[in-house]
């Protein structure tokens, strides 16, 4: 006599790769109430899109919000604001890209008049349910020159295969030259006038605590966010399956 034997089948999702494919950065070089970077090409839909924008004024203004010129995006401000010897400041934002927009522009729009500076980095294969798998920002302080002399503090992420993508802002405006750390590759526009302020990114394959550096050609005071992104599933989500025998 035949038994059907029933029992049920685990799978677990694979997960894609992010990738860094473009960005775009705008350090302005005169006071405004808003300051605008834009990616060259076409940003399709389902990138993330995350970056930093710095402000210097006596009196900082509050950032009150990034926008795009895009249709349907969902936009996420972090640590905002991080401050630095009560003049400057520093916020994280995170955009999950609605539709695809051909020079897809994101603005920084403030209360008052400041100095500020926008610098962002494009990812597709990114998670857009999860979006964020973790931030940090710091005001490090000063800085002397050196390898890796400016650091980030910790992060821990909990996904294998995240891009972490940091990014630094010159926030004493001293014209410090800032190149990236160790392990980090460096995106092509970094917004070098005024307060300076650039962007790295990495690919960590394994989670865990991961600590952001930079290079710096001065001392100077320094503002440094991190933050991950998760891959998107790539494979049949987590389920059970029936299988008879």
């Amino acid at each position: 006599m035949k038994r059907l034997l029933l029992f049920l089948l685990f799978v677990q999702a694979a997960f894609g790769a992010v990738a860094h494919v473009a960005d775009c950065g705008n350090a302005g070089g005169s006071s405004s109430t808003s300051i605008t970077c834009t990616v060259t090409g076409t940003t399709t839909a389902g990138s993330i899109v995350v970056g930093q924008v710095g402000w210097f004024a006596s009196t900082p203004p509050t950032l009150n919000s990034v926008t795009t010129n895009g249709t349907g995006d969902t936009i996420t401000l972090y640590n905002n604001p991080t401050a630095d010897s009560g003049f400057a400041s520093a916020a994280l934002f995170s955009v999950v890209v609605g539709t695809s927009t051909a020079s897809y522009a994101l603005t920084a729009n403030f209360s008052a008049t400041c100095s500020p500076s926008i610098v962002a980095i494009v990812a597709t294969g990114g998670n857009t349910t999860l979006v964020i798998d973790g931030t940090q920002s710091i005001n490090a302080g000063f800085k002397s020159s050196g390898t890796d002399a400016a650091t980030a503090s910790s992060l821990t992420t909990t996904k294998d295969g995240d891009l972490i993508a940091s990014f630094i802002m010159d926030s004493g405006g001293g014209g410090a030259t800032m190149t990236v750390g160790t392990g980090f590759t460096a995106d092509t526009n970094q917004a070098t006038t005024n307060f300076h302020e650039s962007g790295e990114f990495e690919t960590q394959s394994t989670h865990g605590a991961i600590t952001a550096t930079w290079t710096v050609a001065s001392g100077g005071h320094f503002s440094i966010g991190v933050i991950a992104i998760p891959p998107a599933p790539s494979g049949p989500p987590p389920g059970q399956f029936p299988r008879v025998l």
